[in-house]
């Protein structure tokens, strides 16, 4: 917005009270680690403070959560589209637009995004919401045999952003976690 009286009307407009101050809690953390992980911005003329999460359809016992998670921490509705292979969350919050700006998270691409630092300061349950919405999100769990061998479970995520991956591995050793890392170059 390129001036304050703008940014008046556009406030005028909003019909849920926008906070200028939010505290992470752990919905907030979990939050963001979904936005990270499969959010992006929706925006058009008439909603510019739109995001969307999108939710594959294996992983739709998580909605209630996140559902859960916006309406606690941004006190906004959110809009559901039903998907041949996914549901996608719409939610309209300034808030959340001036949260991700001051993250440096605000129209981030999968490549750019990373694990803002504030996390790092967090208590440890927070760090935890946070990892839960990045790898619900994005991750994925195998439990089973390789090569006839009982193997305990492993969490695996996949990005495309080298920052994001040091972030993780970073916050995974604050954690007392050693995870290891592969790579390997996109065709």
């Amino acid at each position: 917005i390129s001036s304050i009286d703008g940014f008046l009307s556009l406030a005028q407009n909003h019909i849920n009270k926008i906070k200028l101050e939010l505290k992470i809690d752990n919905n907030l953390a979990y939050l963001i680690g979904w936005y990270i992980g499969d959010g992006s911005s929706a925006r058009g003329k008439k909603n510019p403070y739109r995001f969307c999460l999108s939710i594959g359809n294996d992983k739709k016992h998580y909605l209630e959560r996140i559902k859960k998670a916006i309406k606690n921490c941004l006190g906004c509705n959110i809009i559901l589209e039903n998907r041949k292979s996914c549901t996608v969350i719409y939610f309209n919050s300034l808030t959340f637009h001036l949260l991700l700006r001051k993250l440096d998270l605000l129209g981030m691409k999968s490549y750019e995004k990373f694990v803002p630092d504030v996390i790092y300061n967090l208590k440890k349950d927070r760090q935890i919401s946070f990892l839960r919405g990045l790898l619900q999100s994005d991750g994925s769990v195998f439990v089973g045999k390789r090569n006839g061998i009982e193997n305990k479970p492993q969490m695996s995520y996949t990005t495309t952003s080298k920052r994001l991956m040091e972030g993780l591995v970073f916050l995974f050793r604050q954690l007392e976690l050693l995870p290891s890392v592969t790579s390997r170059k996109s065709k």
